[in-house]
């Protein structure tokens, strides 16, 4: 049975460099979900087993980044995107859609800055994000600079202006690595 709740765009799995393109293989495992649950799609134990591949890169841990689309999730045409590592489990949520837009997100040092506006609008759409981000974090660098520290070994500082959709207030956060802010 098609699953018309999720639809995997990318689903790639491995270390820089090295890397296996397993979006067929994990849209099928999505489909057979579906038969038994259209709430939540859930990958257990990520790595070469669930994949049914040669493992790219013995002993080094590898990482799992998907794109997907939930039709029923803001616009319908939305695009998410969501990582993990080896070992740890993944869960997408078809749940409804956050009603924040943000507006400017920024993370900086004292000498340069990336505008993460657009990753961090695609990161909060996803229902099934975690809307408590610690700055500088494994998963904050995932979600909104591809994976990498943009100034490693420097303190950045991180600034977020968003509206609620429903009642209009715009809110202002800010702070710096290590420090855990809660968009909501």
């Amino acid at each position: 049975m098609s699953n018309p709740m999720i639809t995997v765009t990318s689903a790639l799995y491995g270390i820089p460099g090295t890397v296996v393109d397993v979006t067929t293989t994990v849209q099928k495992l999505f489909d057979e979900q579906y038969n038994t649950n259209t709430q939540a799609f859930t990958l257990q134990n990520i790595g070469p087993l669930i994949f049914n591949i040669q493992d790219p890169a013995l002993n080094q841990v590898k990482t799992f980044t998907i794109v997907y689309n939930l039709p029923q999730v803001g616009t319908g045409t939305d695009v998410f995107m969501r990582g993990a590592q080896d070992n740890q489990n993944l869960t997408l949520s078809a749940g409804p859609a956050r009603m924040i837009k943000v507006t400017q997100a920024i993370y900086a040092t004292n000498n340069m800055g990336i505008d993460v506006t657009d990753k961090l609008n695609a990161y909060l759409c996803d229902p099934g994000n975690n809307s408590s981000l610690t700055i500088g974090s494994p998963t904050f660098l995932d979600a909104l600079t591809d994976g990498s520290d943009p100034a490693p070994g420097y303190t950045k500082y991180f600034s977020v202006a968003y509206t609620n959709t429903a009642s209009q207030n715009t809110t202002h956060l800010c702070g710096y690595d290590t420090q855990v802010i809660n968009i909501s």
